[in-house]
């Protein structure tokens, strides 16, 4: 057998069990772009209709004065069934924003942030993803748990000199607390385009 044959042949069988797998999902995870009936109870209802305001609003403002090119905020709702061979109670339910904010199509950022309406007094809105770089003074390298407030005023701090990437989200939606999390993720050096020649 050629070497060109055993890899048409290989990505023929990986092609297969892909669609296979998208198959499974769409059966064991339904996807929804609008709230489907009864995601949340009628507590969390509230808690998510006020911070999907605070998002949607905060980030349109946002983004009006940042002025991109283009950006998008979509949402997206999973419910995962448990496996009936198994004993892992109800579904489990998910909730993610898709930003997305660029020019052309090969210079488009892309975030997913994950929201959780939680008890009332906590909520979560987390990056789904490391990678965003930030400024700490040196004596914070090595912890991992920062409110999003302070990794902004560390940006703003010439005291902050070390990058690192953690696990950046919020825990009350709020506009102040949306915008310095915006602010954190445009103020990654791969968004120059969206910055005039001028002030780089």
């Amino acid at each position: 057998m050629s070497l060109a044959t055993e890899i048409a042949g290989n990505q023929t069988r990986i092609a297969a069990a892909q669609a296979e797998e998208r198959m499974r999902r769409q059966i064991s995870q339904p996807r929804y772009t609008e709230l489907p009936d009864g995601f949340y109870n009628s507590r969390q209802l509230a808690i998510y209709q006020r911070a999907d305001g605070t998002i949607t609003d905060t980030t349109a403002v946002f983004m009006g004065e940042l002025n991109p090119p283009t950006y998008s905020l979509t949402r997206e709702f999973i419910i995962t069934r448990p496996n009936t061979s198994r004993l892992l109670g109800g579904p489990t339910k998910d909730m993610y924003y898709h930003l997305n904010i660029g020019g052309h199509d090969e210079q488009m950022e892309r975030y997913v942030l994950r929201y959780h309406p939680g008890d009332g007094e906590y909520e979560n809105l987390t990056l789904r993803r490391r990678g965003i770089p930030v400024l700490v003074p040196e004596r914070k390298i090595g912890d991992d748990n920062f409110e999003v407030g302070q990794l902004l005023n560390w940006l703003r701090s010439p005291e902050a000199t070390r990058v690192i990437y953690p696990l950046v989200g919020i825990n009350i939606v709020s506009v102040g607390s949306v915008r310095a999390l915006l602010t954190l993720i445009v103020s990654n050096p791969s968004f120059n385009f969206l910055v005039p020649a001028e002030v780089r």
